[in-house]
Formats: structure tokens, C-alpha cells, sequence
């Protein structure tokens, strides 16, 4: 079959483990187009392996991934992977110019586009003070600050305009303003896209459609703010310590 988008994305009984400790436990959830979906729950409790599961950089060891409603091995998987942006907890940018890193070959892409992105997630005006702008050459990676990577590499994610993208804690460097840009902007695209987000801060998750609580390897919860608020004491604990400090 040919993969000619991805509309629907979702996990049925999917298992995985390192070495002799299951991590991801049947789990099961549905991933819709057109939401942005966060992923949340303490540390060690299955985020990133889930996150890399549906980006199919790990191989579960049970159940399955279904796409469009169909099994995963029903694809090439080089077609999957035109179709899915995956972006890890540690931004990496090559050597070369800021253009370069955004673009990634794809001569398509317009300085506009780059403009109108790097705008969108409030990094502009930062290229622009730059001495050579777009043609910055990075040599290092100690040039830029840690949120100023995240944010290109963002960017980068953006500009490959995938049906379905996974950000994997991947605005951890990023001020709480610079993260409601990237937020809000991931809410305005989202439309035809499906969105996960694995996330720690509660502006990340006030942001979302749909939160899914991980609890050692295993779904606990999902629902929206509203809903989980009512219901899941975990969550209410997150809600309470936020707005007591805001």
C-alpha cells in the first residue's frame, strides 16, 4: 500500500521493554488529526519511549501501531518516515549556515517561509541582529543558548510540514513566553496535522486538546484540562501546585 497521508494514528496493547523491565505496557490510545495531544507523567513513567515508539525509532515488543487503521507493516517504512517529523529532547544543529539547518536541502523552501516561521515562534528578530542573518554559519554547537537551538530546530521540524509531528520535551530550554509562541503556533497549524508533545510544564499542557497521563509504563488517564480536572487527583495536584505559584 501506498502511504499517501496519515490521517489517524493510533496504539493497540503496545509493549516495550529495556533488557527485563516492561517500561510500556499495553497501552492504548488514538492519536486524531486536527489535536494537539500531550504526553505527561513523572519522570521515568514512559514519555520519551512512547514518543519514540510512534516515531518508530524503537520497536515495540507487543501489540501495535496502526495507521489510518491499518497495521504499521501495511507501509514502507521510508514512507512513514516522510510523513512523520520527530524531534528528540536534545537539539542537534550541523555545521553550516542557519539556512542550512532550516531548510535541509529542500530548495523549495523561500527565505519568506523561513521569515514567516522564525517569526511565528519569536525568533525573527533575533536572525535578524545577527551579522550575516540567515547565512550565520554555525561552526559549534556553542554559538547559540540552548532555547535558541530548540527554537530553530523547532523551526526545522515545521518547515518539513509532516502530517504528524513529535516533540519529545523538545521546549525544556525555551522561557515561558518563547514556549506559548511555539504553543500557540503548533494550535494554529494543527488543523490537518496530528501533534504530540511530550511535556513537563503546565503552559504546555493548558495548551493541548488532549492530555495522556502515563503512570509507570501504563495509561492512567486522557482527557482534556477540563475533564481530567474533575477526576484525576494526579492531575489536579499539577493544577494546583500551578496556579499556586502563578
Amino acid at each position: 500500500l501506498s502511504l499517501k497521508s496519515i490521517s489517524n494514528l493510533s496504539v493497540r496493547n503496545l509493549k516495550f521493554n529495556y533488557y527485563d523491565t516492561e517500561t510500556i505496557t499495553d497501552v492504548n490510545v488514538n492519536f486524531e488529526l486536527g489535536k494537539v495531544n500531550v504526553l505527561i507523567g513523572e519522570s521515568g513513567s514512559g514519555k520519551s519511549t512512547l514518543s519514540r515508539l510512534i516515531a518508530s525509532t524503537l520497536e515495540p515488543k507487543g501489540g501495535d501501531m496502526l495507521i489510518n487503521n491499518l497495521p504499521f507493516r501495511s507501509f514502507k517504512r521510508s514512507e512513514f518516515y516522510n510523513k512523520v517529523g520527530y524531534l528528540p529532547q536534545v537539539s542537534y544543529l550541523f555545521k553550516g549556515s542557519l539556512r542550512d539547518n532550516l531548510v535541509c536541502g529542500n530548495s523549495t523552501i523561500t527565505d519568506d517561509e523561513l521569515f514567516f516561521v522564525l517569526n511565528k515562534i519569536g525568533l525573527l528578530e533575533h536572525v535578524r541582529e545577527l551579522k550575516d542573518g540567515l547565512d550565520y554559519q554555525i561552526v559549534d554547537q556553542n554559538g547559540l543558548s540552548g532555547g535558541q537551538k530548540q527554537l530553530l530546530c523547532i523551526a526545522r521540524l515545521i518547515l518539513r510540514d509532516t502530517d504528524v509531528m513529535i516533540l519529545d520535551e523538545s521546549t525544556s530550554a525555551l522561557d515561558v513566553r518563547s514556549e506559548k509562541l511555539v504553543m500557540s503556533y503548533l494550535r494554529e497549524i494543527s488543523a490537518n496535522k496530528i501533534i504530540v508533545v511530550v511535556a513537563h510544564r503546565m503552559e504546555t499542557i493548558l495548551s493541548s486538546d488532549n492530555t495522556i497521563i502515563l503512570d509507570k509504563g501504563k495509561k492512567a488517564d486522557e482527557g482534556s484540562h477540563e475533564e481530567l480536572l474533575n477526576r484525576n487527583e494526579y492531575y489536579v495536584k499539577l493544577t494546583t501546585a500551578f496556579n499556586s505559584v502563578s
